[in-house]
């Protein structure tokens, strides 16, 4: 028989541990649009990128690279550590977004203590949030259009070198050796 759930007694409400499948960011596509469109805070604990969902609940990413954090049992502390603050105040963060948390630059973001962890996390994602507006601006994708079109006046440069190292030459009929 499991605990809280006897014949007599009422089952106990608990809180989720876990963060669902459906509350993390999983694929590299979900990253890579975080890292593209979102908008960035950091402290010297944290660096976070927040970028607007569709959903109506906040998903988290963890991003802890090994050049970064280092061996893989800090890394796996860091994780952890903000797994627990993301759940802890995730009821305080601002719905429909996906937030990704990166180790910060400072001096302590390798040894930071969970209670430092909270309160940053709270206040740059409210932070990013504010300073996105209601959705964060798109960035463009460079010189192509929206269709992925070369805009016409920069499709045939005559002071571009070609692939081969030669330069064009567009308004001569002559052709070159």
């Amino acid at each position: 028989m499991r605990s809280g759930l006897g014949k007599d007694s009422k089952q106990v409400q608990t809180k989720r541990k876990r963060l669902r499948p459906g509350e993390r960011l999983r694929t590299s596509s979900e990253f890579r649009r975080a890292y593209r469109d979102g908008i960035q805070a950091r402290d010297g604990q944290i660096r976070v990128m927040v970028v607007a969902n569709h959903l109506n609940h906040t998903r988290l990413g963890l991003s802890v690279s090994r050049r970064r954090a280092g061996k893989a049992h800090q890394r796996n502390r860091l994780k952890r550590l903000y797994r627990e603050a993301f759940r802890l105040e995730r009821d305080a963060l601002p719905n429909a977004v996906d937030v990704v948390v990166m180790p910060g630059a400072g001096d302590d973001a390798l040894s930071p203590r969970l209670e430092q962890l909270r309160k940053s996390l709270q206040t740059l994602v409210t932070r990013a949030v504010a300073n996105s507006g209601s959705e964060p601006p798109r960035r463009s994708r460079g010189r192509h259009s929206r269709r992925g079109r070369v805009p016409q006046s920069r499709k045939h440069s005559s002071n571009r070198p070609r692939g081969d190292g030669r330069q064009r030459n567009e308004g001569s009929t002559e052709q070159s050796p």
